[in-house]
């Protein structure tokens, strides 16, 4: 009992220091409001048009704000502004409902939706106006943190909304009119879009900021003076894909019958493989983009279409092959030995064709028993090229460029 007088002694003061309301509102009913540093309820109607005809459903909004902070909470009654309770006469009310409350900083925003229709046809060419609604309403003080002081009853009177009956606007309105769609409901939904366009908008600028990266790369690119750095070679296993699919071109194509533009680019390719088996360096041109390689060369072609791609070739021979196969350690790996016995007979075999004096066609069995042994080699060569521990287990081949060969 003690703590309540305390309480109902310290009251008065925190409330009579504090100051009336003073934005414009509708007068209360006669009853003086609560005393707070700003408005505790403030209420508006929205109509969704400013004028109606006899028997028309219109929608009509009411919208209010409530203050609600850790020290005070503004309670109205909301019992008397369902569509069950509520009475607008001489307006019929056919319907309506009530959107999810929403906040903005200290004020909880409530609304109610109705539909409304006039059936008097005595209204016609005159302004009616929906009636004065008076809300009931608490305030609530936090005396302590699970404690709270409920204030008495006040009343916010609602103005009257004029509305003209078969005419755009009544007499005594006073501003413009917003659309039909200016519910919360609305708002949220215009919030959500918003936070999409911002996503929208930074990703938009991630994809500005890597396009000018790209850019300044490319002019920096181009302002080095020729020669200031060199082209990257070509992996191992792009060579060896493109060789492998001029291969299977070749043996497609020489189903028909064998040509001297067939023995030359089988040889050519056979020789490829055959330095990227013994481990040699293969000869590099650039190739413009969709342009076909000249003497001989295999076209490699880069990951994008509008890139350079390389022109690739190779001098190795049999005997090459035939050096590096003798040169390969007692413990090296069956299938790396019989590689290169299988490359060295079939380089050996499209050169005599190539190379022959005589002009006799060459042994189309033997030479498209050489292109398949080229074909199996290239797909070893790549499987172990994706696998660098098999790259490791194989025996390395002694050589050094300009080496004589036998």
């Amino acid at each position: 009992m003690w703590r309540l007088a305390l309480v109902l002694v310290l009251l008065p003061a925190p409330v009579s220091a504090q100051r009336a309301p003073d934005a414009p509102g509708p007068a209360s009913s006669g009853t003086e409001g609560p005393l707070v540093e700003v408005s505790p309820i403030r209420c508006w109607w929205r109509a969704s048009t400013g004028a109606v005809t006899i028997g028309e459903t219109f929608e009509v909004r009411l919208t209010c704000a409530v203050l609600e902070n850790d020290s005070v909470q503004v309670v109205p009654d909301e019992t008397r502004l369902t569509v069950a309770g509520v009475q607008l006469p001489p307006f019929e009310i056919v319907g309506g409902d009530r959107p999810a409350d929403t906040r903005a900083g200290e004020r909880r925003f409530f609304q109610y939706r109705y539909t409304l229709r006039l059936v008097n046809p005595d209204e016609i060419g005159q302004d009616v106006s929906l009636p004065r609604l008076p809300i009931s309403y608490k305030v609530q003080s936090r005396v302590s943190a699970n404690a709270t002081l409920a204030g008495r009853d006040f009343t916010y009177l609602m103005p009257g909304l004029s509305l003209r009956v078969l005419s755009l606007v009544p007499e005594d309105a006073t501003d413009i009119r917003d659309g039909t769609d200016v519910g919360l409901e609305r708002v949220e939904a215009l919030l959500l879009r918003a936070r999409l366009a911002d996503i929208g908008a930074i990703a938009l600028l991630a994809a500005g900021a890597l396009l000018a990266v790209l850019a300044l790369v490319t002019i920096v690119n181009r302002a080095r003076p020729a020669g200031a750095h060199s082209r990257p070679r070509v992996a191992e296993s792009r060579m060896l894909g493109a060789v492998a699919a001029e291969l299977s071109r070749i043996a497609r194509d020489a189903g028909a019958g064998w040509t001297p533009e067939h023995v030359s680019a089988g040889h050519a390719a056979l020789r490829v493989v055959g330095a990227l088996a013994l481990r040699r360096g293969v000869s590099e041109q650039p190739l413009a983009p969709r342009a076909a390689p000249t003497d001989g060369r295999i076209a490699v072609r880069a990951v994008l279409p509008w890139r350079p791609g390389s022109a690739i070739t190779s001098a190795t021979t049999a005997a090459d092959l035939a050096q590096g196969l003798a040169a390969l350690p007692p413990d090296a790996p069956l299938e790396q030995r019989t590689g290169l016995e299988a490359l060295r007979d079939a380089v050996a075999a499209f050169t005599a064709a190539r190379y022959a004096s005589t002009d006799s066609a060459p042994d189309p069995e033997a030479l498209a028993g050489a292109l398949e042994a080229g074909r199996t080699e290239a797909a070893r060569l790549a499987r172990v090229a994706r696998r660098p521990w098999a790259r490791r287990a194989e025996a390395p081949i002694p050589w050094r460029e300009g080496t004589a060969q036998p």
